[in-house]
């Protein structure tokens, strides 16, 4: 059972809050609480995450004590600091980025790029000249703090490369009309899931695509009883991804592999053969760009990948961060 914290009753660090940005935490459902003898205590609903325990060791130069949370209470705490950050530029609701010159507005990347504005229910700024190179854009989305950059689906052999250049998530899709029929999302067991299935169940509705849940199997062995049990974190984590799915409208199949967890996405993708896949990233994106260089050698006809990623540059301004340390230290 995951410890419930009472974060109203928790007095946060600001010098932590104001190195660790609120959209990284939210992205892996982390919260650091307190630094004492070069340790630091942080809220975690996947404690098991070894990406996110590096990224906030290396933020903040400290040893990550992790404490197990449940998502509800965790969001809670991100709403009341929301609050707090709400007069920061960095508060602005992040934009889509479109890079779709010479691109139709009945383009399968185009249809994606409107259903997922809606979905954000935020503005898409479409980029459509051919004199911007794809290397531009994708520097422009980082700088900006874009939540997704969507660009034409490149070469095969390119895949893994503009996946680790990108430091935002990333949508490439085809450039022609014809729809999506089936969409793969590949639960890894962390929160960068909860971040790919809203949309990926957004793109499913849009495209009236079947949606399918590939759950990865780090055992030689998959225990269903486990999945099942919704005290169990894994089956706490499989509910709440069907509930998102389902609360968009879209009813998804459940895929379960054994072996290696790059060979379980690749022999899903060639066995069922579908047009789509969705993947949440932990750090640069390694372990999608590994997935990708394996499915580029398939002969399956690939149209839309979706890489979802954290945005480590959108860090608070300084100036900010002291208006919060006074908000902070008032409640």
């Amino acid at each position: 059972m995951a410890t419930i914290l009472d974060f109203t009753k928790i007095e946060l660090d600001p010098g932590l809050l104001e190195r660790v940005p609120l959209g990284l935490c939210q992205y892996h459902q982390v919260l650091p609480l307190a630094r004492e003898d070069g340790r630091v205590s942080a809220a975690m609903v996947y404690p098991q995450n070894v990406a996110a325990r590096e990224m906030l060791a290396e933020l903040l130069d400290a040893e990550i004590v992790p404490v197990q949370t449940d998502a509800g209470r965790l969001q809670e705490a991100f709403d009341r600091l929301a609050v707090l950050f709400s007069d920061s530029p960095s508060s602005e609701p992040p934009r889509l980025l479109l890079y779709a010159p010479e691109v139709s507005d009945d383009a399968l990347l185009t249809r994606l790029a409107r259903a997922l504005a809606r979905e954000e229910a935020s503005e898409c700024v479409r980029v459509d000249s051919s004199d911007v190179g794809v290397a531009a854009v994708l520097t422009a989305a980082g700088a900006t703090r874009c939540r997704l950059c969507l660009l034409p689906l490149p070469e095969r052999s390119e895949w893994d490369d503009v996946v680790l250049r990108s430091t935002t998530s990333l949508l490439m899709a085809a450039t022609d009309q014809t729809r999506l029929q089936r969409v793969l999302v590949v639960l890894r067991g962390h929160g960068a899931d909860m971040c790919a299935l809203p949309w990926a169940a957004a793109i499913a509705g849009a495209e009236s695509a079947g949606l399918a849940l590939l759950i990865l199997s780090e055992t030689h062995r998959c225990d269903l009883h486990t999945l099942l049990d919704h005290e169990s974190g894994a089956g706490r984590h499989l509910a709440a991804a069907i509930k998102t799915a389902t609360a968009k409208g879209v009813e998804p199949t459940l895929r379960i592999r054994q072996g290696d967890a790059i060979r379980q996405i690749v022999d899903e993708v060639a066995t069922r053969r579908y047009d789509m896949v969705v993947i949440g990233a932990e750090s640069r994106g390694e372990f999608a760009a590994a997935v990708l260089r394996q499915l580029a050698e398939l002969a399956v006809d690939l149209r839309g990948l979706l890489i979802c990623k954290p945005n480590r540059i959108s860090i608070p301004p300084k100036t900010t961060m002291h208006t919060t340390k006074r908000r902070l230290r008032r409640e």
